[in-house]
């Protein structure tokens, strides 16, 4: 009897997980990389030798998704796109992540060092999360002291602070894995990516 009312537990969470898009089947998910790769292939749209996409193409990708999936969210124009791109918003364990990079994880494993970043941080206004702006803020007031710290973030190696880092410089040519991150983060916002 146990193991029934576990399993139908299971069900109804899996079900209704499906219900608020909190899940992405891998079904759906290998739909949208093939639909990248069209327009990532020799006769798609801004095609160099490494397949990037502009702005045009990565539109195009979230429009052709859209139908795909039966959605209603289309994007109106390549400005709302780009609009969007620019304005992610970071957590603390967000944070936290791209400091370990930055400073090195022996740094991270101080208590006060843990306080003074969390502090920092709170310091920005909403202690949920932070604009970009406000990350690269942040990163600059961290004084890394040891010579072997890398001198500047490594912004390009995380696909959450890549894409706004290239719409910030106009650098808007987008590898397959930054617009699979782009079309997840626009029709599945709830997923943690």
């Amino acid at each position: 009897m146990y193991l029934k009312n576990i399993i139908l537990l299971f069900g109804v969470t899996l079900y209704f997980s499906q219900c608020q898009g909190d899940f992405i089947r891998g079904k759906d998910h290998r739909t949208i990389s093939y639909i990248i790769n069209e327009y990532a292939n020799p006769d798609g749209i801004d095609n160099e030798e490494n397949g990037d996409l502009n702005l045009i193409g990565v539109k195009e990708v979230i429009d052709e998704v859209a139908v795909q999936f039966q959605k209603t969210e289309k994007l109106s124009s390549v400005e709302e796109l780009q609009e969007m791109l620019s304005n992610y918003v970071f957590t603390f364990p967000d944070v936290r992540t791209y400091v370990a990079e930055y400073i090195g994880k022996y740094m991270m494993d101080s208590g006060n060092f843990m306080k003074e970043l969390k502090k920092l941080f709170d310091k920005y206004g909403d202690t949920r999360k932070i604009s970009f702006q406000q990350l690269k803020d942040l990163l600059g007031k961290i004084n890394p002291t040891k010579k072997y710290v890398k001198v500047g973030f490594p912004y390009l190696q995380f696909l959450k602070t890549a894409i706004p880092y290239k719409i910030e410089k106009s650098e808007l040519k987008f590898t397959r894995d930054e617009v699979d991150f782009i079309v997840l983060r626009y029709f599945f916002p709830n997923i943690l990516i």
